[in-house]
């Protein structure tokens, strides 16, 4: 997983009222044991960069610090 792999080409969007343009999906940031804090920040990052404004980021997941640094 890395941020590259976000293809903004592939991600359906909608006009909001005032004009913006926004994914309809957000983004998980539940990595478990697959993939480290270092990881789901970087797929944060690249989701951003293309527009993703909705990130699950569940204090239960536990890695908040991680991908917000």
């Amino acid at each position: 997983m890395a941020a590259d792999s976000v293809n903004p080409q592939k991600v359906p969007f909608r006009t909001t009222r005032n004009g913006h343009r926004i994914p309809v999906i957000g983004l998980g940031t539940f990595g478990s044991d697959r993939f480290s804090a270092e990881e789901i920040s970087d797929a944060v990052i690249g989701a951003a960069e293309v527009g993703y404004r909705h990130f699950d980021c569940a204090s239960v997941y536990g890695n908040e610090k991680q991908i917000g640094n």
